[in-house]
């Protein structure tokens, strides 16, 4: 599948399958993390509250057609695009570190997305959408990467 041949409504089928997918991950995450480290589970929580005003975004931008992709051609499309969802999360709870880098994978996997999603977008709304999702996710990136986490 590749993402240009995609329709508008394919695209942002693929790009709510996307959110979903980190949506569930970042869950899953703050679930696992250290339950006594408060600093850390305030950066997944701000992390989580990005996810649902980017669903509505999408949702807002319409369908004006059948998306024309397959669940299971999305599904094999955001494996490949998403490689840290297939990492387990270990047993027992997350240390900072750990978290700390898989939320960094995840937002530099979704930074990636997104960026590939603009530049093959059908049009003028969805492509300037998608850049920010990309800008805010190499801003978050850029946060994460600097972040000293303090309680």
């Amino acid at each position: 599948m590749k993402i240009e041949d995609l329709s508008r409504a394919g695209q942002l089928t693929l790009c709510q399958w996307a959110e979903r997918l980190c949506g569930l991950r970042l869950r899953s995450l703050r679930r696992y993390a250290d339950p006594q480290d408060k600093a850390l589970h305030r950066v997944l929580d701000e992390r989580i509250d990005d996810w649902s005003p980017r669903l509505r975004a999408l949702d807002r931008l319409g369908r004006e057609e059948a998306s024309a992709a397959g669940d299971e051609d999305i599904a094999k499309f955001l494996r490949d695009g998403f490689p840290s969802q297939r990492s387990g999360i270990g047993e027992g709870p997350l240390n900072r570190e750990v978290a700390l880098y898989l939320v960094e994978c995840l937002e530099d996997e979704r930074s990636r997305f997104y960026h590939g999603m603009a530049a093959a977008a059908r049009d003028g709304d969805a492509r300037a959408l998608f850049q920010q999702f990309a800008d805010r996710d190499e801003a978050h990136l850029k946060f994460l990467r600097t972040v000293s986490l303090s309680e």
